[in-house]
């Protein structure tokens, strides 16, 4: 399958102490926002770099902010290492990528989470 364009933009979260959330959902929220847009990223990189595409992935303000909330904080940050890595490795091949990182943004989220 041919691809010019990868847009990641998956995810949901947990609201609440670590220790007192389901350990299986946490895991979860691990699966979607770190392990599948990483593979989807990495999966499509050779069509990518033939069509001289680009990846979106979209994080969050949340993942410059220092806080309490970790899974939050760690997913984000990941997200924005992890970009920043790929952008490094992919932009001589002509792949753009690019992270959004908006705010609060009134969706589906809060309500899964909790909030």
């Amino acid at each position: 399958m041919e691809v010019e364009f990868v847009v990641n933009n998956a995810g949901f979260g947990l609201f609440g102490e670590a220790i007192e959330l389901d350990r299986a959902g946490q895991l979860g929220i691990i699966a979607v926002n770190i392990r599948t847009m990483t593979d989807l990223s990495l999966r499509f990189a050779d069509s990518l770099i033939r069509n001289r595409g680009g990846i979106l992935n979209v994080g969050s303000i949340a993942g410059f902010l220092p806080g309490r909330e970790w899974r939050c904080i760690t997913l984000q940050a990941y997200v924005l290492s992890f970009s920043e890595a790929l952008r490094r490795e992919l932009a001589p091949r002509g792949v753009r990528v690019t992270t959004l990182c908006p705010g609060p943004v009134p969706s589906e989220f809060q309500a899964r989470a909790g909030l």
